[in-house]
């Protein structure tokens, strides 16, 4: 049993079908190895019956918390909505789909709680250790490691998977970079990494296991080319000193 308070932070949109199951799921797992913790369930404007789904585990567990965006905000402002919100001593944020099991909770906190160095660990699905039980479509592999490729190059940094929806944060770190945030939609895993680097934020990738879901929301032309374009609008942000702050802690 973990002693740590831990948050998860779940953004969801029109996730009726998905979300009681993995919020059973989920729910078993955190009350059988966390002391402490608490949920946040940011709806970004769900048209289905989102909402009244959450509203009925509130009724039973106090641990969740339920917040809703006026409108469909993004995926990147429902994330940095309730990642501020979240009060644990780890924050973690999840896909509602759990295409990472829930279970990769307990190595992130052994890592965190064994190595202090640590900030920021994100779930990588690139790498030999991986487990990715259900592949995507060989295109979308494709589109991804061209992405990563763009994205280590204009940003100058050096990781395997931008992208996984699993991502993990010590409570300072969480806050520091989800309060300069400024994308909305799906660039926006770019932009924290890129932030938790400029800020000095030591980061980790931890190998996961990891299943494609075939409901997934992304549009892969526009959104390739929309997060394009965002990479270089992070670029031109770092440039004109939009993230700028007096650094705690030495860049790298």
């Amino acid at each position: 049993m973990f002693k740590e308070h831990l948050s998860l932070v779940i953004p969801a949109y029109n996730e009726a079908k998905r979300l009681p199951s993995s919020l059973d799921q989920i729910l078993q797992y955190l009350a059988a190895h966390f002391e402490r913790f608490d949920i946040v369930i940011v709806d970004d404007g769900s048209r289905d019956t989102t909402v009244e789904i959450v509203q009925r585990y509130l009724q039973k567990w106090p641990q969740i918390s339920l917040l809703e965006n006026e409108k469909n905000s993004g995926k990147g402002a429902s994330v940095k909505r309730g990642m501020l919100a979240a009060t644990g001593e780890f924050v973690f944020f999840t896909d509602a789909d759990l295409s990472t099991p829930i279970e990769t909770l307990s190595k992130c906190v052994r890592r965190f709680s064994g190595d202090s160095s640590i900030d920021v660990m994100i779930g990588t699905r690139k790498v030999p250790e991986a487990n990715v039980v259900k592949p995507q479509p060989f295109y979308r592999v494709f589109m991804g490691r061209a992405f990563t490729w763009m994205a280590n190059g204009i940003l100058r940094t050096a990781l395997s998977d931008f992208t996984c929806g699993f991502k993990g944060f010590r409570r300072e770190a969480c806050r520091e970079i989800f309060s300069r945030q400024t994308l909305q939609r799906w660039a926006f895993d770019v932009e924290i990494l890129f932030i938790a680097r400029l800020l000095g934020y030591r980061t980790v990738e931890l190998p996961v296991e990891w299943a494609n879901s075939r409901d997934t929301k992304v549009n892969l032309l526009r959104d390739a080319l929309y997060t394009f374009l965002e990479l270089i609008n992070i670029r031109f942000k770092s440039w004109r000193g939009d993230y700028r702050a007096p650094l705690t802690k030495p860049s790298f």
